[in-house]
């Protein structure tokens, strides 16, 4: 299905995988003979999981003027005003928090603690 979001620049597609119900099932079922409908449920959850996701780690964010940021230079130090390594926060496309970590030399490790929000 193509979507139309307020304009001709703004559009989508969406695809939506659901079940047959009823007798269509059977019709179906009589038609594709190597995939048994019982199976639909367990290949649709198999294609989902090994959709890509993307996570992004970001361990500090700041506001800065244009002025400052136009005037950035390799080598420049920012200072990260009251963060640390365990400050990491693993978001979603939407900027949601999935998850929080603590940042290592090559890797971000997931953080299991009772004061941070639960992995989702």
């Amino acid at each position: 299905m193509t979507l139309d979001c307020g304009g001709p620049d703004r559009q989508g597609m969406m695809l939506l995988a659901l079940p047959l119900q009823g007798s269509a099932l059977a019709d179906t079922q009589a038609a594709s003979p190597d995939v048994p409908i019982a199976d639909w449920h367990s290949l649709l959850n198999d294609t989902v999981m090994t959709a890509p996701a993307r996570l992004d780690a970001v361990l500090h964010r700041m506001k800065l003027r244009l002025s400052v940021m136009t005037g950035l230079q390799v080598g420049q130090i920012l200072p990260l005003q009251g963060c640390t390594v365990g400050m990491v926060r693993l978001v979603d496309l939407n900027g949601r928090t999935v998850a929080r970590g603590r940042l290592g030399q090559i890797a971000v490790r997931i953080q299991a603690c009772a004061d941070i929000i639960p992995m989702t």
